[in-house]
């Protein structure tokens, strides 16, 4: 666009199609480096496979799985930082 990345910023919120472009960029950048990674795996990158399947192969039984939400909607962080202080200074009186 050759302009002030304000400037850029403003126009990607305003107009639909210069969103779009950007998020095409984005896009292609994510796709490069998945690209890398990918050849990191295929290079037998031990560490790039543990990272790929840590994120990506959850459903097969790789990583931790985690459910943040309540009822299937996502928690409210403050009331989820109010449970964990509570749990904490639970655990704390319980030390004395």
């Amino acid at each position: 666009m050759n302009c002030a990345w304000d400037t850029a910023r403003k126009d990607i919120e305003k107009y639909p199609t210069v969103q779009a472009a950007y998020q095409n960029e984005c896009e292609k950048v994510t796709d490069l480096a998945e690209s890398v990674l990918i050849g990191r795996i295929k290079d037998k990158d031990s560490s790039a496979a543990k990272w790929w399947l840590t994120r990506k192969g959850i459903e097969r039984g790789f990583g931790e799985k985690r459910d943040i939400t309540s009822g299937g909607k996502p928690l409210d962080p403050a009331a989820t930082q109010i449970i964990v202080r509570e749990y904490f200074d639970d655990a704390d009186a319980e030390s004395d």
